[in-house]
């Protein structure tokens, strides 16, 4: 399990471009509410993060809540590329049979209108 500060620095890292006061906003949409000051001290690892705000920020970066506070968040993003891997395999495979299909069809058009 990860400290505090770990935690925050991670959390820092994922924020990105996105302001303090954005990632607030979002989260209260989601019902998840922090006071103003609750982003600086989580990334400054001087407050807990709660389980509630993980989701809320694991929605908000849209990433697995396990890669907040996994401690080998290495491993869930590469265990996310695996399962991107294979959804890319599986709808490259669907859109060739679709391909194929559509070819039939015209074929049949084409056949119909001679």
């Amino acid at each position: 399990m990860r400290s505090d500060e770990e935690i925050g620095r991670r959390l820092r890292s994922l924020r990105g471009d996105l302001t303090q006061k954005q990632v607030l906003r979002r989260l209260s949409k989601l019902r998840v509410k922090l006071p103003d000051l609750a982003i600086t001290r989580i990334e400054n690892g001087q407050r807990a993060l709660k389980f509630s705000e993980a989701m809320g920020l694991s929605v908000v970066y849209d990433i697995p809540l396990e890669r907040i506070a996994s401690d080998s968040g290495r491993d869930v993003d590469d265990r996310a590329d695996e399962a991107d891997d294979r959804l890319l395999d599986e709808l490259r495979s669907l859109a060739a049979h679709i391909e194929q299909r559509i070819d039939m069809v015209e074929r049949r058009k084409r056949r119909r209108a001679r």
